[in-house]
């Protein structure tokens, strides 16, 4: 019976402590995998959020340059507008000028 539990049982017990010694490694070998992880991901996620705020800024200052841009254009418009007015103006003057020209002509001697 000795003979069997050296030559079997105590071969088997070597290789079960064998098999959980490479478990054991292979578990630490995990954590220490599953911990680098965790750090590129908290990394990958200030990243990202770094990115969101660069966003939200961009699209705020674009907000702006619409505004800013609808503003100009409000004030081209009314720029325009007065340049109509002026123009029309001064065809009127022009044609005062010319019939009060004319309108002297008349008294000429």
């Amino acid at each position: 019976m000795l003979e069997f539990i050296n030559a079997k049982i105590i071969k088997d017990y070597d290789n079960f402590v064998s098999t959980g010694e490479q478990y054991n490694e292979d578990a630490k070998e995990f954590n220490e995998v599953m911990i680098e992880f965790t750090s590129t991901t908290a990394e990958l996620a200030n990243s990202i959020n770094t990115i969101l705020k660069f966003m939200q800024v961009i699209s705020k200052e674009n907000e702006e340059v619409v505004l800013s841009t609808d503003n100009i254009n409000k004030k081209i418009s009314v720029v325009s507008n007065k340049s109509g007015y002026i123009n029309n103006q001064a065809e009127k003057i022009m044609a005062s000028a010319n019939n009060l020209a004319n309108a002297v002509d008349v008294f000429k001697i």
